[in-house]
């Protein structure tokens, strides 16, 4: 589509000219997959008149929010200060030196335009009076990125609290529209074996956990003729989506349905099995990768990929097939949304034969995606490491809980996150992300660092190799060297040598993803037991009371819960003596035959270097067999010969 915008990317260049040129700065940021980002590029940004005005008055940024995390976050919350609402397409009007004096969302033409006009008289008329608000908002903006320091709460009063904004008949939060969240129902997973939250708790977590695990599989949010999952739903009943696919998502989504998946609910990992393939389908790329998202829309629209009509099944399915899909799904009553439209969903009660409807599934996306069918969406093809990190861990679970998928697909994606996903001539550095055609070299982010570290931490614990460890540990050292902030104990966005916005930021909340900040606490807190470092252990201690002492509700502290909940309950490593390598593999193997909520494996054998001193000493029983070592915090209890009896030892059994 044609843009007679004079977009800039964000970078010095760009500021370099607005001081010159005295010119206020547009910053527009948005991502692939955003319908209202390309609804305004096609109506405004493609528009001569809209155009022409903000070329005369302004230097235009254009962002990429995945590639600039930091960008979007701190200009997201100037907009959401000033506005009390956010979104994408996100922009803002900015001084010269990067300080915000305006922002909006999506805005059609007539009010876009006006609204910059007012922007420009006003900043011509009284620019002493805007440099004085800019100076205001952004000390607001600063103080939001302070770590807080507010006054103790208890833990058990967040839970309660958090508890509260449950929605009991569809899971979730309250309300519309609703995000899936899958941290948070990690967090329940661990809360629903915690006993020092006691047994109500634990089971209230752990029915939430299954009610909104259900309620998405089950829901129009999931795309059961493909596979996958949307980004979010428009309404509380999961039925509608925003179309968009993010691997984010579905790789989160991964992890927690394949750890649920014993949970008598059949549909979990099928849904697993089903995602994986979308992702291996539309995403992988030749060196190892995946890409980032596909649109909501396709042929205009959105949601067009995705709908179907009575008419249209029934004249691609045999009568029996039709009949297959309505007691699955509801056809003309639980789908139907609109103008005669169905978005799937699953029926409460069904007696449909799973394979029967496998199949019907199958034929409607070979034809969906055939010659005689429908036009994708858009992909967008960027790689993003931090996103890719996820998806390793995700592939990582699911070789061990699901044995009969290969491990060989997570150690693919932990070689590219080792390789093709680092700064190029800096390979202890790693890239925020790639294209097929090699893509900005951006160093990464904190995120970036944080998940990869325990994307190699999955991985040790699936292979038990310990070249794993070594890898988080040498990436955690560099994250220390050029993300850590002393003053705070906590970690900032960016690099302290990168391009940093107006101000610098930290990842501390919760949401669709994990905070890098709670991310890196957890591998600071395991990498300091695995590799006997108690300075790391210390500093996730001290990053974890800090963020949980002033909580008064868990709703953007889930990753945040989990670590509190290793650090407070006794944290246990089960140490495997091995006679010789050859036993490795089987006994990983043994060990994740089920869930092992609370506890690290390390299998080590007499040729492993390096090793803890409290590991050491550790000796495999008669005649060669692996000995079990249950320890807390190192201290080891007598072995035992089995994994099931060294699961009956841990405090979580």
């Amino acid at each position: 589509m044609h843009n007679p915008v004079h977009w800039l990317p964000y970078g010095p260049e760009a500021w370099a000219k607005a001081a010159a040129e005295r010119k206020l700065v547009l910053v527009s940021v948005g991502y692939s997959a955003c319908h209202w980002c390309h609804v305004m590029e096609h109506e405004t940004f493609s528009n001569t008149e809209a155009a022409d005005f903000m070329n005369a008055h302004f230097v235009c940024i254009k962002v990429d929010r995945e590639e600039r995390p930091d960008v979007d976050q701190v200009y997201m919350e100037a907009v959401q200060l000033m506005t009390r609402q956010g979104g994408w397409p996100l922009n803002c009007i900015a001084l010269p030196d990067g300080r915000p004096i305006w922002g909006s969302v999506y805005l059609p033409k007539t009010q876009w335009l006006s609204s910059l006009q007012a922007i420009v008289d006003i900043e011509s008329e009284d620019p002493e009076r805007v440099r004085r608000y800019a100076e205001k908002l952004t000390a607001a903006v600063q103080a939001i990125g302070q770590p807080e320091r507010p006054e103790e709460a208890s833990f058990l009063d967040a839970f309660d609290s958090w508890a509260e904004s449950w929605d009991l008949e569809h899971g979730g939060r309250i309300g519309a529209p609703k995000f899936p969240l899958p941290g948070q129902i990690e967090f329940l997973g661990r809360a629903s074996h915690s006993k020092s939250l006691g047994p109500a708790r634990q089971q209230q977590a752990r029915t939430h956990a299954l009610r909104t695990l259900d309620s998405l599989v089950r829901g129009g949010i999931h795309d059961h003729v493909g596979g996958g999952f949307a980004r979010y739903s428009v309404d509380e009943a999961w039925h509608v989506p925003h179309f968009e696919k993010m691997l984010y998502d579905n790789a989160q989504l991964v992890s927690v349905l394949v750890a649920w998946g014993d949970d008598a609910l059949p549909g979990f990992n099928d849904a697993v099995r089903r995602a994986l393939a979308f992702m291996d389908r539309e995403w992988r790329l030749n060196h190892g990768g995946f890409c980032a998202a596909l649109d909501a829309d396709s042929e205009g629209e959105e949601g067009t990929y995705y709908l179907w009509t009575t008419e249209e099944l029934e004249s691609l399915l045999a009568p029996e097939e039709v009949a297959c899909l309505d007691s699955a799904f509801g056809l003309n009553g639980h789908s139907m949304w609109e103008h005669g439209q169905h978005v799937l969903r699953r029926v409460t009660h069904s007696n449909v034969d799973r394979r029967e409807l496998q199949d019907v599934l199958h034929k409607l996306q070979t034809w969906r995606d055939g010659p005689d069918g429908r036009i994708k969406p858009g992909l967008d093809d960027k790689v993003l490491t931090s996103w890719n990190a996820l998806a390793t861990m995700a592939l990582a679970k699911v070789a061990r809980r699901l044995p009969d998928l290969s491990l060989e697909p997570a150690l693919r994606l932990g070689q590219f996150l080792r390789t093709h996903a680092r700064v190029p001539h800096h390979p202890d550095l790693l890239r925020r992300t790639s294209h097929a055609d090699g893509g900005p070299l951006h160093e990464g982010f904190a995120e970036d660092y944080a998940f990869t570290v325990e994307a190699f931490l999955e991985l040790h614990q699936s292979t038990q190799d310990r070249k794993w460890l070594k890898e988080a540990r040498a990436l955690m050292a560099t994250a220390m060297e050029r993300l850590f902030d002393p003053e705070s104990n906590t970690f900032w966005n960016n690099a302290q040598s990168s391009d940093t916005p107006f101000v610098k930021s930290r990842s501390m909340d919760d949401g669709v993803i994990p905070s890098a900040n709670a991310s890196f606490a957890s591998s600071l807190w395991k990498l300091g037991w695995s590799l006997d470092i108690a300075a790391w252990r210390e500093l996730s201690r001290h990053m974890v009371q800090a963020r949980i002492a002033g909580a008064a509700t868990l709703a953007e502290s889930g990753k945040w819960g989990q670590v509190h909940l290793d650090q407070t309950e006794a944290y246990t490593t089960v140490v495997v003596a091995l006679a010789e390598e050859a036993q490795r593999q089987a006994v990983t193997a043994s060990w994740w035959t089920a869930p092992r909520p609370g506890t690290w494996l390390e299998v080590i054998d007499p040729g492993d270097a390096h090793i803890p001193t409290w590991m050491e000493g550790k000796s495999p029983g008669p005649e060669d067999q692996p000995r079990w070592y249950v320890c807390q915090e190192g201290a080891c209890q007598l072995p035992v010969d089995t994994a099931e009896q060294a699961w009956n030892l841990c405090p979580l059994s």
